[in-house]
């Protein structure tokens, strides 16, 4: 302890601290336990207050009925579900330690003991799996989408008619090339369009990499499919990705999220016998995918086309359902040859960046490098602010962080007000920047403070609750106080409670422009 004190660290009076801040500011948990008498009543306020439903609808990973468990116990098994809920939806595999950690972070009065014997039980009742080396968990619902995923696209199987027959594809996918573009399609490119066109499976992945002409592969197979009278449909998770899609391919394109709404749940033979083209299908996650493998299933579609590279951008929310397909043996073309590297430097650098070879990819961009010898914010706005106008305008600059990104644009914009190409009164404006929460976080009193800004998508008629923005005026005994933005009235909201899923929370932020 002398020695730790010695390096400016008193632990005890850190400790001392803590427990001072606890005791003055008391957490909903400890609230829920104090005052309650009774097993049973302790567990059934605690589940209401977590707006978890104990009864017709149980919490999975809370099976047991209120009054089963001691206090120490049942706080800790709500306590370790909300950690899991909270790290699966954006994780479907997440480091075992972590299940630990996040739930003594939610603030329960529970110990380390309590929790660990609770991770222990769920995993011995094979609701937490925990992989071979006991590193990483996930659980038993992320694997069951997993598995439905696999199951559908196995399912699919010689279970639809070819588009074009064999014999003919080749010739006619190159003709096609030629027309839309003036140019044959490469080795690669030709594979994965005569695999989409002669497949006889309803889902056909395309794994290629990155600058691998995939729009260019897809241009010829949207041009045959829709000869050959087939509606085709291209999808993506991103608005920008859509807009991309529509104009490289000429196809219709439209989000995953709109192309749900309209077919899922909704019975119909207007989706049957078409093309349905995924774009970055390496962003979907798995509730996503596992509802447009049903849909297209469902509808009757002859062709899901997943385009995308593992090794790209992943999904926000959990899983990796198109690495999941490729390793379950979908059939699967692969384009690995990058056609937007046209020089020997460009091609090694593409090789590098895909093996992951950080120390050859910076010692081939080494020439092309400038170390800042100062902040990189002021050295990127000098060399921007040195080139002509036109180079300007073709010019991007990007950024490795939204720090550093705002750190240049307004480094940029200094030296423009400097120069006189802009006015010298920045215009200050009030932006809203998403808080990025959890279903899990969204259901916890504490992270509503005040002045936040909570958007209520679809409202709450239980709570009395319309769609549109709300003020956070405070919050007591786990009801948020709200106030309609240009409004005097105030209402109240109960985050715990299931209907407030459709809540998003946003602060406000002041930006320049």
């Amino acid at each position: 302890m002398r020695k730790r004190e010695g390096r400016g660290v008193d632990l005890p009076a850190m400790v001392a601290v803590a427990q001072e801040k606890a005791v003055r500011q008391p957490k909903a948990w400890q609230r829920l336990v104090e005052g309650i008498s009774g097993i049973a009543a302790q567990g059934a306020a605690l589940a209401e207050k977590l707006g978890l439903q104990i009864g017709p609808r149980p919490d999975p990973l809370v099976p047991e009925r209120a009054g089963r468990l001691r206090p120490d116990a049942f706080v800790a098994a709500h306590a370790v579900a909300s950690a899991v809920r909270h790290l699966a939806e954006r994780e479907a595999a997440f480091p075992a330690r972590d299940v630990l950690k996040t739930a003594l972070d939610m603030g329960a009065p529970v110990n380390v003991a309590a929790v660990e014997q609770r991770i222990a039980m769920l995993a011995e009742r094979g609701l937490l799996i925990a992989g071979a080396d006991g590193v990483m968990m996930t659980t038993t619902q992320a694997l069951e989408i997993e598995q439905r995923i696999v199951a559908s696209v196995l399912a699919g199987r010689d279970a639809v008619p070819a588009i074009v027959a064999p014999g003919d594809a080749e010739t006619r996918v190159q003709q096609m090339a030629v027309e839309a573009m003036g140019r044959k399609l490469n080795k690669g490119q030709l594979a994965a369009a005569t695999t989409i066109l002669i497949t006889r499976d309803r889902v056909v992945a395309v794994q290629g990499v990155a600058g691998a002409g995939k729009s260019s592969m897809l241009k010829p197979v949207v041009r045959i499919a829709t000869a050959e009278g087939r509606q085709v449909i291209g999808l993506a998770i991103q608005n920008s990705v859509v807009r991309r899609l529509g104009a490289d391919t000429g196809v219709e394109a439209r989000t995953i999220a709109s192309f749900l709404s309209e077919h899922e749940y909704r019975p119909g033979t207007s989706l049957r016998g078409a093309m349905l083209v995924v774009d970055e299908a390496s962003m979907i996650d798995n509730r996503t995918m596992e509802r447009l493998v049903d849909v297209a299933s469902a509808h009757g579609v002859d062709r899901l086309v997943l385009v995308g590279d593992r090794r790209q951008l992943g999904a926000v929310e959990a899983g990796k359902p198109f690495d999941v397909i490729l390793r379950a043996g979908s059939r699967t073309a692969v384009m690995d040859e990058n056609v937007r590297a046209t020089t020997p430097q460009m091609r090694g650098v593409h090789a590098a960046a895909q093996k992951g070879d950080v120390p050859e990819l910076m010692r081939l961009l080494k020439a092309d490098t400038i170390e800042a010898s100062g902040t990189a914010a002021a050295v990127v706005a000098d060399r921007w602010m040195a080139l002509s106008l036109q180079d300007r305008a073709r010019t991007g600059i990007y950024a490795s962080g939204r720090q550093l990104r705002g750190e240049i644009n307004e480094e940029v914009q200094r030296r423009r007000m400097m120069a006189g190409e802009i006015g010298r009164a920045p215009a200050n404006v009030t932006v809203l920047s998403p808080v990025h929460l959890t279903r899990e976080e969204q259901r916890l009193p504490e992270h509503y403070t005040r002045d936040r800004i909570v958007e209520f998508s679809r409202g709450v008629p239980t709570q009395g609750v319309r769609p549109g923005f709300a003020e956070v005026v405070g919050v007591q005994d786990g009801v948020v106080t709200l106030r309609r933005q240009g409004a005097c009235r105030s209402g109240s909201a109960r985050p715990g409670s299931p209907p407030t899923a459709s809540m998003i929370l946003c602060a406000f932020t002041n930006g320049r422009t």
